[in-house]
């Protein structure tokens, strides 16, 4: 068993270490944390001595926009933050020919060595070469592939969602936890987050992180951006994007698994737009089994996108907006009481498991059949149900909108704004279609990034804010008047509750009676980043931080949920159960968190055919908060009763998270066709405020729900409310270790590439994650454990006794940090030189192990994509 102590020792000793060789030791094929791209490289004269003070003038050729820059005293020059797209290159020397290498194509966070030679001849003797493109990776230690905006902008995507096209990356894989928008259930979808769920090299979704020009857009979930429907809109927007996989460098942070890395599309010299419209409809679709007709189903998606010139060379800017309008109707298959039943005759249809019965339906029992429509299908079995085939009509509206302008002030300072909004709600009936209910999403992001080039250092300052709003299962209409007739409420002020009889489709159709949840999160982001080239060191070196807000109302069944044994028994008013919340305990929480940044990278061509890369990065993140420090925890799991605290818990187990990142790339024929590379870096799950934030709102002082058994007859619907007493003994309450670990992922990689054609390259490696302490949690974890007896461990009889583990409480919202998992993989990938596609074959073993039992679980899976 590893000490955690001599770990945390190691671990400090290792940065130390790391540090001081950074300090003390050519730029790299590679996706840096910035959206612009890097080009940098040495000059050089005919006989290989460098050339210090040589003039390299890089030009794009869509906007004119021109950087200059010198080499410096030995030779070498870096062009950081550059837009990505086509650029036309020149290097000039006093007494030499100038040489212009054109078309050269740099994509997002690309970081691209291009040296050159230059020979002896006049101004006139202008040398000309096209440049080529070569998938060997010689530079970089880095897993990582483009994906262009003609792969974007032309592959059918349903949805139109960008980021679906993470996954033609080997490793990464759909991992969707949520259920669907169409499932009708009592427990909001989007507590989970909306957007596309990915898990890379066997990482969890949430250990991604999303960004577009270089803004965090994750959203209060940690998960991808994204829709009611789960696709992040914006193909015609964005110009093309990366996913970085295993192993990047030290200027990434908030993030163990993927990096998914945009960029949007900009203004240019001329002016440039398209428009689009989509069409589907239901007669393109074919009938399900219980449907008699086709149900509607009709979506619009239109929109378009314009960019040109402000002024010439100077100013550009960029718009584009997508719409959807959707109506589809949704097919529901529902069991009801028969017309016999709600006159009290049970066994209308003698089928030889019942014998005919009359009784007598409650009064207070007879008005809620109304939420139950009459049958219009076959009846079931004897009689006492039957089917109730039905359809209600989901609409779904989305409209999104981003913006971008840039701004060159001189050769020296350029500024970026980018500004985007999404707002898309869905609103769809209950199974029994007695009331409407919406899911609803809104994003809004904007940032500001200023470029700025000192004398031999480029610094890129940026400043952003990230909003992100999920509304779960709010109540907007009745369709059926009952559901919002306050008649009908258990609560006072309420409407209907739940109902939950066997044989019967669950009526969860008043205002309300779903659960619901609001989630309002909001970031504030700064980052500052520099370059710097000095000899055949590309340093890197940079700080962030950012502020995190996640306010959360849970509403756990608002209105009631009461559970009968039978028909009969819901007929006669004989429930046994009732499940309500109090309403004056039923509050929104304040989370809040600060996280913060640093890191160094050194990129060194230790020789010309080896490259190392060494990085360090360090990020502690604060305790979390309650804005108005209303937290409240159970401190001892075995006893303890909710006591106020500031924080959730006492020892901050991130300030020690120094996380070095070591790789190479080796060229080991010196002809630039093959490249082995292997890298190996500490990556740092931190505990962020989406691991907690929901899990404290349903607890205790923020969510309280009694349950209340055995009820005598007759107590629906009003007369169970006053036999709940709303005992703060039998709250639920949150757990959290007081002295957590550190939790943390090793990522490492081994591969090899070879260029089999002039247009095509091979890559196979093996890919490997290890993680720590990472969180899980559980519903309650206030359960009465089996006993040691004579047979065994044994739970006590009858069900129901026996002492919980904290009797102080009623459930337990407890989150440990006990899990482990690794990922072994084979990865093979074949590739063209333009990157336009891949194909891909993964074979993966996968181990997950919760508690570290005997028998971890495992999982083997061959895929390939193409």
């Amino acid at each position: 068993m590893i000490d955690a102590n001599s770990l945390k020792r190691d671990t400090f000793t290792l940065a130390v270490v790391v540090v001081i060789a950074i300090s003390i030791l050519t730029p790299v094929h590679l996706y840096a944390q910035v959206s612009g791209a890097l080009l940098s490289g040495s000059v050089s004269d005919a006989s290989g001595a460098t050339m210090p003070g040589a003039t390299v003038s890089i030009k794009n050729t869509v906007t004119a926009v021109t950087r200059v820059v010198t080499t410096d005293s030995a030779g070498f020059y870096s062009a950081p933050n550059l837009l990505p797209g086509a650029y036309e290159v020149t290097f000039s020397a006093t007494g030499f020919a100038p040489l212009t290498e054109s078309n050269l194509v740099l994509a997002v966070g690309e970081t691209r060595a291009l040296n050159q030679v230059l020979r002896p001849g006049s101004v006139s003797e202008h040398v000309e070469v096209t440049a080529t493109e070569s998938t060997v990776e010689l530079a970089s230690s880095t897993l990582s592939s483009e994906v262009a905006a003609t792969t974007v902008r032309e592959l059918p995507l349903n949805g139109r969602d960008w980021t679906q096209l993470a996954t033609l990356q080997a490793g990464i894989v759909p991992a969707r936890t949520q259920p669907s928008s169409g499932s009708q259930g009592t427990t909001p979808r989007g507590n989970r987050g909306f957007g596309n769920e990915l898990s890379d090299a066997g990482h969890r979704p949430s250990e991604n992180s999303f960004r577009i020009n270089g803004i965090s857009v994750v959203d209060y979930a940690n998960e991808g951006p994204g829709n009611v429907l789960g696709a992040s809109l914006g193909v015609d927007a964005i110009q093309e994007f990366s996913v970085v996989t295993s192993n990047y460098t030290a200027e990434y942070g908030r993030a163990s698994g993927a990096v998914i890395n945009a960029i949007t599309k900009s203004g240019s010299n001329n002016f440039h737009g398209d428009a689009f419209w989509f069409l589907r409809d239901k007669v393109f679709d074919a009938k399900n089994y219980f449907d008699t007709t086709l149900p509607p189903f009709h979506r619009n998606q239109f929109g378009g996108a314009v960019g040109g010139p402000i002024r010439k060379d100077k100013t550009f800017f960029f718009v584009s907006y997508e719409g959807i309008r959707q109506d589809r109707s949704f097919s529901f298959h529902d069991f009801v009481p028969s017309q016999a039943a709600r006159a009290g005759s049970l066994c209308s249809v003698s089928d030889g498991t019942c014998t005919p019965t009359q009784i007598t339906v409650n009064p207070q029992v007879v008005p809620f059949l109304g939420f139950y429509p009459l049958p219009n299908g076959a009846l079931v079995g004897n009689g006492d149900t039957g089917a109730y085939n039905t359809s209600g009509l989901a609409q779904f509206t989305e409209n999104y909108v981003i913006a971008r302008g840039d701004q060159k002030f001189s050769d020296k300072d350029s500024l970026a704004v980018t500004w985007f909004r999404d707002k898309a709600p869905f609103i769809s009936p209950d199974p029994l279609v007695d009331v409407l209910n919406e899911l609803s999403t809104y994003r809004q992001t904007g940032g500001l990034e200023e470029t700025h080039i000192f004398a031999s250092l480029v610094n890129v300052a940026r400043v952003a804010f990230s909003r992100s709003v999920g509304l779960n299962n709010v109540p907007v209409s009745a369709i059926n008047p009952l559901a919002g007739d306050h008649s009908f409420a258990a609560v006072p002020g309420g409407y209907a509750p739940i109902l939950v009889v066997p044989g019967l489709t669950t009526m969860q159709g008043s205002l309300g009676a779903p659960s619901f949840t609001n989630h309002v999160f909001n970031s504030f982001q700064v980052y500052d980043d520099a370059f710097l080239v000095r000899g055949n060191h590309s340093l890197k070196f940079g700080l962030s931080a950012e502020r995190m807000q996640y306010n959360v109302l849970s509403v756990s069944r608002a209105n009631g949920s009461f559970q009968f044994p039978s028909l009969a028994g819901f007929l006669q008013n004989q429930p046994t159960s009732v499940s309500l919340s109090d309403p004056a305990l039923t509050q929104e929480i304040g989370n809040r968190q600060s996280l913060f940044g640093a890191y160094i990278q050194d990129d060194w061509r230790l020789r010309r055919n080896l490259t190392l890369n060494m990085g360090m990065r360090y990020e502690p993140t604060t305790l979390p908060t309650e804005a108005q420090g209303r937290f409240q925890v159970v401190e001892n799991l075995y006893g303890g009763a909710p006591v106020p605290v500031k924080t959730l818990w006492a020892h901050n187990q991130t300030l020690l998270d120094f996380a070095p990142r070591v790789g190479f790339a080796w060229d080991p024929f010196h002809n630039g066709k093959t490249a082995v590379r292997g890298a190996v870096g500490i990556f740092d799950v931190l505990p962020l405020i989406w691991q907690y934030g929901l899990n404290n709102a349903s607890a205790v002082p923020f969510q309280f729900t009694e349950t209340a058994n055995n009820l005598p007859a007759g107590s629906f619907p009003t007369g169970a409310f006053s036999m709940l007493g709303f005992n703060p003994a039998i709250a639920n309450a949150a757990y959290y270790d007081q002295d957590p670990h550190r939790s943390y992922a090793t990522n490492w990689n081994l591969n090899i590439q070879r260029e089999l054609t002039s247009s095509l390259t091979a890559t196979v490696g093996y890919v490997g994650s290890h993680t720590v302490h990472g969180s899980f949690s559980t519903d309650n974890s206030n359960m009465v454990l089996p006993q040691l007896t004579s047979a065994g461990y044994l739970w006590p009889l009858p069900v129901g006794s026996g002492t919980r583990i904290d009797p102080n409480i009623g459930g337990l919202r407890a989150i440990f940090a006990n899990d482990s998992s690794s990922y072994n993989g084979l990865h093979s990938r074949r590739s063209p030189s333009s990157h336009r596609y891949w194909d891909r074959f993964v074979f993966l073993a996968c181990n997950s192990s919760i508690l570290r039992p005997r028998r971890p679980s495992w999982s083997v899976r061959l895929q390939y994509c193409q």
